[in-house]
């Protein structure tokens, strides 16, 4: 298997349809073990937000500064 220039790699289909791993739908992490051997594991789905308006249901990053502008 070769890493291309962008540090990304093919899974191979038949590993991909084993696990379980969609196209633009799955996560997948990469664990360490005790004994420095890496595994590819296929994570816990994100929670989908439901569509539609409304406030996020986490703040964002950055805060509003209320400022008052002197003449």
């Amino acid at each position: 298997m070769r890493v291309i220039s962008k540090g990304q790699v093919t899974i191979p289909q038949n590993v991909r349809e084993s696990m379980g791993i969609l196209s633009a739908e799955t996560e997948i992490e990469f664990l360490l073990d005790e004994n420095g051997c890496w595994y590819l594991n296929k994570a816990e789905a994100p929670q989908k937000k439901p569509a539609g308006f409304g406030l996020p249901t986490k703040p964002p990053s950055w805060q509003w500064v209320p400022m008052t502008l002197w003449p």
